[in-house]
């Protein structure tokens, strides 16, 4: 917890920015007013006196000033007239105000939202229900994300692919992310209707990778949007998936450029994944070297990838994974050296090829006609 000593210190630094009409780091809308946020009641006395003499200053500035700790918006601080009750803050376009803490000092409110403001969004300050002030915080300090990989890495890639998957540097935002991603077709015009628009967007769980999936629907044949409207790639044909640096970060900011991926389409793929086409390469025992399996064709990224195990006298081999050669190629190093022995290979039935595919059954498959098989995994055994 800060001193009072430097409590007021860093305010009477923050004023005499103000002051001077250069406000801290650089930024006309942000104050930094560290530690006035963790005020104890040892100093409640001490923020209360700051806090009436920077109504001082909204006073003479007419405008909300941002407070900024470890470069979030944790605060901002308005001035107000009458009831201190009446005045809330709401994302613009909502009708819910947010939960939030209120130091209230003469004619001056500091609004410390439960949740710190995110950057990019826009916020109104309303008495009742008439709007006094807009504000918007911007990030500081951070750079621009921008799309890592975008998969199937493969330039040549089935009619019937069922999903993309787009990697991003860093968490992005909650939304609706079609609106910043098209498919251009062979003449240039973008294609409708294309992808599963899902709400919400489908995540992994630190929002760095989203799953975009071509419209399930119009790839299984037997269902009446594929017979309205055909399949949604067509053999032969190539395409862009085009990404659009309107897309934003978690913290509101949008790609640094955008991105696109060329590809072309060839013949639909009907057939399952079988595990006796794979062909293993094993390392030497009393090495690290890595396991490689390869598919002889590329197989879906995020289904894929973590779904191997290798076992030998009832204990998991420990290691790290990756793909490689456009995902035709499973790469395994070990932790500790490889035993010599007897091993087990585990591979999970739900590991898919491009077009959905899996160990167990087809993805667009007659269900009246097509058995489907019951198992958990399938297994390679090898030796060492």
């Amino acid at each position: 917890m800060l001193s009072v000593k430097s409590m007021v210190s860093q305010f009477v630094l923050s004023l005499i920015h103000l002051k001077q009409g250069s406000p801290p780091n650089g930024r006309d809308d942000s104050l930094s007013l560290k530690g006035f946020s963790k005020c104890s009641k040892r100093t409640t006395a001490v923020c209360f006196f700051i806090l009436g003499v920077f109504s001082t200053q909204l006073n003479a500035q007419n405008a909300p000033r941002i407070i900024i700790e470890k470069q979030q918006a944790v605060a901002v601080a308005f001035q107000i007239d009458g009831n201190p009750d009446s005045w809330h803050i709401y994302k613009e376009g909502s009708s819910q105000s947010l939960l939030a803490k209120k130091i209230v000092s003469k004619d001056t409110l500091l609004f410390r939202p439960v949740i710190a403001f995110q950057p990019g969004i826009t916020y109104v300050i309303k008495q009742n229900d008439t709007i006094k002030y807009r504000f918007s915080p911007q990030q500081a300090n951070q750079s621009r994300p921008q799309v890592v990989h975008i998969y199937p890495t493969s330039e040549n890639l089935p009619a019937n692919l069922l999903k993309f998957y787009i990697q991003f540097s860093e968490p992005m935002a909650e939304g609706d992310p079609y609106n910043s991603i098209h498919l251009i077709g062979a003449a240039g015009d973008t294609l409708a209707d294309i992808f599963l628009k899902q709400l919400p967007a489908l995540w992994n769980r630190d929002r760095t990778i989203l799953s975009l999936w071509l419209d399930p629907g119009r790839i299984k044949r037997d269902l009446n949007l594929n017979r309205k409207f055909g399949n949604p790639l067509e053999v032969d044909t190539n395409y862009h998936l085009v990404i659009d640096k309107s897309l934003k970060s978690r913290n509101g900011l949008p790609l640094r450029s955008g991105t696109q991926k060329m590809f072309k389409t060839t013949s639909a793929d009907r057939e399952k994944p079988e595990t006796k086409s794979w062909n293993i390469d094993i390392p030497e025992k009393e090495s690290t070297q890595p396991l490689i399996i390869h598919f002889n064709e590329t197989m879906d990224y995020l289904s894929t990838n973590d779904r191997f195990e290798i076992w030998i006298n009832g204990k998991m081999v420990k290691g790290e994974s990756s793909f490689r050669n456009e995902e035709k190629e499973w790469v395994f190093t070990p932790a500790h050296n490889w035993e010599q022995g007897s091993y087990t290979l585990r591979a999970d039935a739900r590991i898919e090829d491009l077009a959905g595919n899996n160990l167990n059954r087809l993805f667009d498959r007659d269900i009246k006609t097509q058995a489907l098989a019951e198992k958990d995994f399938y297994t390679i055994t090898f030796k060492m």
